[in-house]
């Protein structure tokens, strides 16, 4: 057994997984949720201050009124009934209206996450999981070595 190998090892291994978890509460706490209840016939502005994905949905699983300038609309799923859809902004800073077209009140709950704190931390969790799959590996190999 090779001590040296064994103990970069380890350290490479609690390096990833520092790393992994600095990440995730990055991620965790980069993006914006909230639900609100539109009665009929109101709106619901969302300001937007960097290019983001807005994800909503609704209890009803049908389009709501969304207006906005630079905005894209895409449905991504259903859930429990409601239906998902995505919102790619363009462009900043940006003001999305979201409007109850329905003759009863709509509860909608929203998540906004920015592109640029996103990629970063996606980026970290890759590099985490690398140091520690690396990690392991030197490890193995320092323990087997003679």
């Amino acid at each position: 057994m090779r001590k040296n190998l064994v103990i970069i090892g380890i350290i490479l291994i609690i390096a990833g997984i520092v790393v992994f978890f600095l990440a995730s509460t990055g991620i965790i706490s980069s993006t914006v949720s909230n639900e609100v209840v539109l009665q009929e016939g109101r709106s619901y502005n969302i300001s937007i201050t960097s290019p983001s994905v807005l994800v909503y949905k609704d209890n009803y699983s049908i389009y709501l009124n969304v207006t906005g300038y630079g905005v894209s609309l895409s449905p991504i799923g259903t859930s429990n009934g409601a239906v998902e859809y995505q919102l790619l902004i363009t462009s900043s800073p940006h003001v999305v209206e979201i409007e109850n077209n329905y003759s009863q009140p709509v509860q909608v709950i929203y998540v906004i996450a920015p592109f640029s704190s996103a990629s970063v931390y996606a980026a970290a969790v890759v590099v985490a999981v690398i140091l520690f799959i690396a990690g392991l590996a030197i490890a193995i190999y320092g323990a087997v070595k003679k």
